[in-house]
């Protein structure tokens, strides 16, 4: 039978890698130009990595009788070495070497790895064309290389009237530089890696190029633990492995694609001498059988070839890799095997048993490595197994946390077991529940034992447990199961071995053997009862006499485990202006209650709710990254959150609370909070003035229209994507809801959401080009910018695709007094990670008057903020936005900070400090003659574009007849990201005006910026300039669009001595690094302050650990005499590395 295959249409393009192993130091070596990746070998903390840049190129013409061009300079060389971990997907680029043409050489490309800044590697500057007499070669240089040992390339030699100029060699003995031409023709190409070209001579009327330069290279070398090993083919096509469990290792891959060999860095843990259960799965084509044979090298000599070495697990039909067909088997590890790391080699071949570890040529199938992790037995239990004449067994055992079932055949008497464990804690019981086969009609005994003082036997009393008896069943659980086990309070804490033992006829013994049944081994986690809460003193708790342990404290181990048992009178209260709350595991039984007063609660564990949490005011609730909620829990928390008390404007929300685990409903989890100690069901009605008239008296509930209820979820229907979804439709858990406020007398109306609180990862599907309302769904506040990066891709953010377009979109009523759509006054304000746009009052369905927001879109979503997104162009299907519990932190509310987005006035300031973007960013006013107001911003960051930059960039796609846009590459931009500024930065405005009059241009605020920065207006009209920062710019237009007339620019003064600020000033004791360069690390206020009076210009600096790593870099805005460049790192000596215009300079200084 021949499997029959699509033929592929595309082949992988041939790239050169060069491989040389010396014992177990290895070397990867790569001259092909390009972008490209090195994966990080098994076991590899530490590379070496080196890169040469591309040679230059030499200097030809088309001039007659001109002569000798002039060699291209030689590749610099860097190197550095990197701390890595294993897995590690490391970025890098080969850059090429310049090609040869018949004018002045080309530069050669840098080469670099991780980036432009960790190890770069310029290239060889090129070769002057030949000029009749001298021309000059190319200038070998590192002022733009990074590395912790830098080299540049040799300079190209001159040309002459008798001579083309040799080529430079690359840095560091790199590749030999073309030689001198001294006949007509073409320059010498230089060799890899990095030799310049050499010059063409050209005595006569035929043109000539110059010779290439060499491509550059790239030189990792590492010291890996393992010896290499083989590596099979299967020519025919990869036929996916897609999962592996053994010893630990549970790695799920995907079903279709992957190559030959794959290698994981998972590791299994087995024991010298016992037995472990292998499961494994495949992808088999269609309906064809394909076999799995595992290798493991025992006695670690680099191959699988020894006897005992090779395992045949068996086959499977007709599977798609992702159903249910497991194949199992078991692999015994010797007595004797290497104790260590080794290698484990998983095979799987189409219709042959692969019993070659090396195979190569046709066939199907592939093949994947793990490490396994061999250890001695660490205990002295004695040896207990059943024999395998029959198939007496147990088939499955629940223990707390664990269910374990193997209803296979049985092929062993004994299975160890103990990679599976449970944690259970002195004096809870814990019910156990044990599974057996009896083969027939017979009737089998089964026992547990706990060796609970760990002394290597279960011979002492307390230690052995009766099961009861099973008669005539295939998987049976037997008489006594569910067996209530008892922790004692005696039990030596940690791991220790539990034994469960089926035998035929009479009861096992813990050390029987060659018995008809089964033994299986487990290990149980023994830990101390947690820190319960007793209220003997008080209801504070930060008192640590209300504890059986102390207060919650984070590094006290014994403290963290949590309970808050039934039956007290004191309750625990976390009190405003107190320590916040602390734990890893916290327990609520039925009935119990915590209060939270303006503070917050963190949990790093599990958290099982039975009671109340009650959070009053601006109380949040935190959980961390790994946290989990126990979906059984039954009981609730309480959180606050205020809106609009105006009936005729809306509010955005979303809910930090659920009612089925995966849904709400409004009125599921919205109360009346006007009395936030005694909150009222709300009285819904359905017509659309139901809440309009006379406001509750006090004691009444307020009243809510569900009329103006809608949620808008992954549609691209503009204003007829609204969905009413009244108080009763559900709403995915994320998903966010508008509503109009309650008609109160107050300011602002309280509500208090009541339910499960939302946890953990939560996703919402989004297709392309859609718009989606959600919500922040945490009892806590959320980090916009985290929230933003979670759903762009790489380099700013953590996905592999942009999901998202990077901007959030926040509703803000701010007028209107009206139902009517048209008299609505409101608009959205933007953030996104270049910071915050207010809202304007300019959509076409409303009443755009082009008023403003006051209020700024917040950094710190708050609890139950609704707010929209939009789906990028590029997404097939759907991909999910993601909510993840490391975008949660506690943030009060407070204009600069964390604000929810509603009419009334806002809450007081926390005084908590803003940790500021410190990039330099300018908010922009356009004023125009109709009253219209535009507010614009754009920033100066680094890896920013003049393009579009997903994250940092908002479109402006409005079309009023009034407006004002940064206008870049005919895209019009409210937000806009650009990465420099300096003199040479123009940034074009449009300027619409709809009526004739006066356009007023004005700054509303600049963060950041230099104080030797002003900022102009330019007219290119006119050919003036209006500095901007003294006074706002004005001009009288026509009615019209101006595409080109304006434009933001910027002029740098150059600072004199008594420009700088007292206080300022660098030590006299500061030693110059080369004449008029002093450096100095000011502690005091964390600044690295570089003091330049002399003419040379600096480029750049980096800031170096003591292992050779770049911590920091600083690519601009030197243009000053005194520049302070924030230090935030931690303590030891560093090297500060500043790259001017005539080399490279390294100054030491110390970090505390």
């Amino acid at each position: 039978m021949v499997k029959k295959y699509p033929i592929l249409k595309k082949l992988t393009p041939l790239i050169f890698f060069f491989f040389s192993v010396v014992a177990f130091s290895q070397t990867f070596t790569d001259i092909t130009p390009g972008a490209k990746t090195f994966t990080v070998p098994c076991g590899v903390t530490s590379i070496t990595v080196e890169a040469w840049g591309g040679g230059g190129a030499g200097g030809g013409s088309t001039t007659n009788n001109s002569r000798g061009g002039a060699g291209g300079a030689g590749g610099s060389y860097s190197s550095s070495i990197l701390s890595v971990t294993s897995g590690q997907v490391i970025s890098y680029s080969v850059g090429s070497g310049a090609t040869g043409v018949n004018t002045v050489g080309a530069n050669g490309q840098g080469s670099w790895v991780v980036d432009a800044t960790t190890v770069f590697a310029q290239g060889g500057a090129g070769g002057a064309a030949p000029n009749g007499g001298t021309s000059i070669g190319g200038l070998g240089s590192i002022s733009s290389s990074f590395g912790t040992i830098l080299n540049a390339g040799t300079s190209g030699n001159n040309g002459s009237a008798s001579l083309g100029g040799a080529g430079g060699q690359g840095g560091n003995t790199g590749g030999v530089g073309g030689a001198s031409k001294n006949t007509e023709g073409n320059g010498q190409n230089g060799e890899a890696p990095g030799g310049g070209g050499g010059g063409a001579f050209i005595p006569d009327n035929t043109n000539h190029n110059g010779g290439n330069g060499g491509n550059g290279q790239i030189r990792i070398t590492y010291t890996s633990p393992f010896p290499t090993y083989c590596s099979p083919t299967f020519t025919s096509g990869v036929e996916p492995i897609t999962n592996v469990t053994f010893a630990g290792i549970d790695n799920t891959t995907a079903a279709l694609g992957g190559a030959n060999l794959e290698n994981f860095c998972d590791i299994g843990t087995v024991v010298q001498g016992t037995t472990h259960q292998i499961s494994l799965k495949g992808n088999t084509g269609g309906n064809y059988t394909d076999d799995f044979r595992v290798f493991i090298d025992w006695n670690q000599d680099g191959d699988f070839l020894d006897a005992g070495e090779s395992y045949y697990i068996g086959v499977i039909n007709n599977s798609s890799g992702t159903d249910t067909t497991t194949l199992i088997g078991n692999i015994t590890v010797p007595a004797n095997a290497t104790l260590g790391n080794t290698r484990m080699r998983v095979m799987k071949r189409w219709n042959a048993d692969p019993t070659n570890p090396c195979q190569t040529g046709t066939g199907w199938g592939q093949a994947e490595d793990y490490t396994i992790n061999v250890t001695a037995p660490s205990d002295t239990y004695c040896t207990s197994y059943g024999n395998t004449d029959y198939q007496t067994a147990v088939t499955s055992v629940s223990f707390n946390t664990f269910n374990n079932t193997d209803v296979s055949s049985k092929l062993v008497g004994y299975k160890d077991f103990t990679a599976i464990s449970t944690t259970v804690t002195k004096g809870l019981s814990y019910n156990l529940t044990v599974n057996v086969n009896t083969d027939g009609n017979w009737t089998n005994f089964t026992y547990a034992w706990i060796d609970w003082n760990q002394d290597g036997d279960f011979n002492d009393a307390g230690e052995s447990y009766n099961l009861g008896t099973a008669t005539n069943v295939s998987n049976g659980a037997t008489s006594l199961s569910p067996l209530s086990i008892l922790i004692p309070l005696t039990a030596n804490g940690g791991a220790t071995r539990m034994r469960v033992s089926t035998k035929y006829f009479s009861a096992p013994s813990p050390c029987g053997a060659g018995f008809d049944g089964e033994v299986e081994d487990y290990t149980v986690n023994i830990v101390n009862p947690p820190n319960i809460w007793n209220g003997s003193i008080s209801t504070d708790w930060n008192i640590p006499g209300n504890w059986s342990v102390g207060v919650p404290t984070s590094g006290v181990p014994a403290t963290l485990d949590a309970m808050i048992p039934s039956g007290l009178t004191n309750y625990p209260i976390i009190l405003a202006g107190a320590a916040s709350g602390y734990v890893e595991n916290i327990i609520f039984e039925n009935n119990t209650t915590l209060n939270i007063v303006d503070n917050w609660l963190q949990i790093t564990g599990n958290l099982t709710l039975n009671g109340k949490i009650d959070l009053n005011n601006e109380s949040q609730l935190v959980q961390d990254t790994a946290s989990t909620f126990d979906a059984a829990s039954t009981g609730t928390i309480e959180i606050d959150q205020q809106g609009t008390s105006d009936n005729f404007k809306y509010n955005y929300w979303g809910s930090p609370v659920n009612t089925t685990g995966t849904a709400y409903t409004i009125a599921g989890v919205l109360r009346d909070g006007t009395d936030p100690n005694a909150y009222l069901p709300i009285t819904f009605g359905a017509p659309y003035a139901f809440a309009d008239g006379v406001a509750p008296l006090v004691g009444e509930a307020i009243k809510l229209s569900t009329y103006w209820m809608y949620k808008y979820t992954n549609l691209g229907n503009g204003y007829s994507g609204w969905t009413s979804v009244g108080k009763d439709g559900p709403l995915k858990i994320g998903e966010g809801f508008t509503m109009k406020g309650s008609n109160t007398n107050l300011s602002e109306q309280n509500y208090t959401f009541v339910g499960k609180p939302n946890n953990g990862d939560i996703t919402l599907p989004i297709a392309a080009n859609r718009d989606y309302l959600i919500g922040n769904p945490y009892p806590s506040a959320i980090d916009a910018k985290e929230f933003i990066r979670d759903n762009i891709s790489a380099p700013s953010g953590n996905r592999t695709i942009d999901v998202i377009d990077g901007n959030l979109y926040f509703w803000d009523h701010f007028g209107g007094g009206t139902h009517l759509l048209k008299s609505y006054e409101g608009g959205y304000g933007i953030f996104n990670l270049t910071g915050p746009i207010k809202a304007m009052a300019t959509d076409a369905l409303i009443n755009n008057t082009g008023n403003q927001s006051t209020k700024i879109p917040p950094k710190f979503i708050p609890v139950a903020q609704g707010f929209f997104v939009t789906a990028v162009s590029g997404i097939v299907g759907t991909e999910n936005i993601q909510f993840k519990n490391s975008q949660r932190l506690y943030k009060k509310e407070s204009p600069a900070v964390s604000q929810f987005m509603k009419s009334a006035k806002s809450s007081k300031s926390n005084k908590e400090i803003v940790n500021e973007d410190i990039f330099p960013k300018i908010y922009l006013n356009y004023s125009s003659p109709k009253g219209f107001h535009r507010q614009l911003l754009v920033g100066f960051i680094e890896n920013t574009t003049d393009g579009v930059d997903i994250g940092y960039d908002a479109i402006n796609y409005e079309t009023f007849a009034e407006d004002m846009s940064w206008r870049t590459n005919n895209i019009n931009f409210i937000i806009q990201a650009v990465p420099t500024l300096n003199d040479e930065r123009i940034l074009p405005l449009e300027v619409k005006v709809a009526t004739a009059g006066i356009v007023k241009i004005s700054i509303d605020n600049a963060e950041n910026i230099p104080e030797d920065t002003e900022i102009f207006i330019k007219d290119f009209t006119t050919g003036k300039t209006h500095n901007i920062s003294k006074a706002p710019f004005e001009i009288e237009l026509t009615a019209g669009k101006y595409l080109d007339r304006f434009a933001l620019t910027f002029k740098t003064q150059k600072m004199v001595t008594e420009d700088v600020k007292a206080g300022t000033l660098i030590s006299v004791a500061s030693q110059p690094i080369i004449e008029g360069i002093h450096v100095y690390m000011n502690n005091a206020i964390g600044e690295l302050q570089i003091k330049n009076n002399s003419s040379n210009e600096i480029l750049s600096v980096a800031l170096i650990n003591a292992v050779g790593q770049t911590v920091k870099t600083w690519n601009s805005n030197f243009n000053i005499r005194i520049i302070s460049l924030p230090i935030n790192t931690a303590t030891g000596i560093y090297l500060v590395r500043i790259n001017t215009k005539t080399g490279s300079i390294v100054q030491k200084v110390v970090v505390e």
